[in-house]
Parts: C-alpha cells; structure tokens; sequence
C-alpha cells in the first residue's frame, strides 16, 4: 500500500495543483509509482497529463473522485507508491474524508499582502 498525500488549503488560487503536478512528476522521475487523485473541480490536472504525454514525458494516471472519497483513496493507494490526493480550496467532504486517511497532509498558505500588520 502506497502513501497517501493530501494536498490542502483553506483556499483556492495558492498552488494546490501546482504542488500536486510538480511532487507526482518528480515521484515518477525517481521511478516511484504515482497516481493523483483530482478532488478539485476547478483545477486542470486532466489538461496538465496530457501535456506531459504529448511532450514525451512519462504520463501520471489523473483519476476523479467527489464527495466522501475515503474508499477511492483505500482503492488506489494499492496500485502505486504514492498517492497525491489534491483537495478543493475549501472545508469539503472531499478534504474531510481524505484527511481521516492520510499519511501526510501538506497545507498551502498565500501570505498577506500587508507584511506591515
């Protein structure tokens, strides 16, 4: 059974996906196995695989799950080393359910603007 990521933040726009597409490409580049888990309606992931592909690059399994996705996340955490699972920019069923199966939670924070407060 592979770790399970969880790739979170109590908001959208701070490079969840981003985070997510970078630490799965470099899994694979040191030959790890890796599958992202998509639990954010409003990220490009799908796009981003496709892209690799297109360019020659080893591509990594996108899949989709929404709602309460604990037994997908128990499902394909058998079939690789690492699961990255990349969670919507809010509280969610998603985010909960991931967090009660996660070996590692990484949290994206945007600072203020205002460095002065």
């Amino acid at each position: 059974m592979g770790k399970v990521l969880v790739v979170a933040s109590d908001k959208g726009g701070v490079g969840k996906s981003t985070y997510t597409a970078n630490t799965a490409s470099m899994a694979v580049n040191k030959g790890l196995s890796a599958i992202i888990l998509k639990a954010d309606k409003n990220n490009d992931l799908l796009s981003w695989n496709g892209k690799r592909k297109a360019n020659g690059l080893l591509p990594v399994p996108v899949h989709e799950a929404y709602g309460d996705i604990g037994r997908e996340i128990g499902r394909l955490s058998k079939l690789c080393d690492l699961l990255i699972v990349d969670c919507p920019g809010h509280d969610s069923p998603e985010f909960r359910s991931a967090l009660t199966v996660s070996d590692i939670l990484i949290t994206l924070v945007k600072p203020s603007s205002d460095f002065e407060s």
